[in-house]
């Protein structure tokens, strides 16, 4: 069995090949790629192509999103790729993120050094590449949603549209990005794209934790249930809250500039799926079960 399970949870088009490029570079290789998608019935072809000949295992799995496949349902999805997990670390990144060549290894040498009970937390940055959007590949995108008039709160229905009618051999599927693994080296990692603590490797408030690229023991995960899956569509609530929950059962967190990952965001209209509950209601939800518990210690 591998020993670090890469836990990818996707549901926008396109960002698997910047995926693919950053872990065919791995220094470390014993891992495999779980995908937990929730376009997985319309682009199962496609990403079977994209990694075809991969030297790690990848699953490609569905999300379980059931009556509802265009509602995001991101902690349910990150739940099941942990469950799926087989490896005994569970690493979390963003989709169309590229890992740099020493992550996983600096990933596994904090969970190796401090022991058990103990979560890494990895540099995270967001980078533009040079051309203006709408990106040429999603000119088609950006016709089909903006069209229509729609904004980014009621879209989901026309993105779930285009998703039905793309044809199988489309590049939207998996992306068709050029190589970007050297913008890597031209960032300011001093303060990554969380703030998190920088200026050096160290001890991190769990308040940081936010899934983008971070490894965790599949046992700590376990034990508090995961994430918390009535915060689906949170604005990032449901990271704050697993990260409650794991400082109360006991884990630290140790910050790991070295274990860097660098996220293409992705076209703006790709950001434009529905969500389960208004971002109020959930941070009114977040914020009274941290003072039950007494907010950090």
């Amino acid at each position: 069995m591998p020993r670090v399970t890469v836990a990818l949870v996707t549901w926008r088009l396109g960002g698997l090949d910047l995926t693919r490029r950053g872990l065919d570079a791995q220094a470390y290789r014993d891992f495999e790629l779980a995908i937990v998608d929730l376009l997985h019935p319309w682009r199962a072809a496609a990403v079977a192509r994209l990694f075809a000949g991969a030297r790690y295992p990848v699953r490609h799995l569905p999300d379980g999103a059931g009556a509802d496949p265009f509602m995001q349902h991101e902690y349910r999805a990150n739940n099941i790729a942990a469950r799926a997990a087989r490896g005994e670390i569970v690493m979390h990144p963003s989709d169309w993120t590229i890992l740099d060549e020493w992550c996983l290894a600096a990933h596994v040498a904090v969970l190796d050094t401090h022991g058990p009970r103990v979560a890494c937390l990895g540099a995270y940055r967001r980078a533009y590449p040079t051309r203006a959007e709408p990106w040429p590949e999603y000119a088609p995108l950006e016709a089909h949603l903006v069209g229509r008039g729609l904004d980014a709160l009621d879209c989901g229905r026309a993105y779930a549209d285009l998703v039905r009618s793309l044809p199988s051999d489309s590049p939207l599927w998996t992306g068709s990005f050029p190589d970007l693994r050297g913008a890597l080296a031209d960032l300011d990692w001093g303060v990554d794209e969380d703030e998190r603590a920088p200026g050096g490797a160290g001890w991190a408030p769990r308040s940081l934790v936010h899934a983008r690229n971070e490894a965790y023991r599949r046992a700590d995960l376990e034990a508090v249930r995961g994430w918390e899956e009535r915060l689906d569509g949170s604005h990032a609530y449901g990271d704050s809250d697993l990260g409650e929950r794991l400082g109360r059962a006991g884990v630290k967190f140790w910050r790991a500039p070295a274990a860097r990952a660098m996220q293409v965001p992705p076209h703006r209209w790709m950001r434009c799926l529905n969500w389960e509950r208004p971002l109020d209601e959930n941070r009114r939800w977040f914020e009274a079960r941290s003072e039950l518990h007494g907010g950090e210690k």
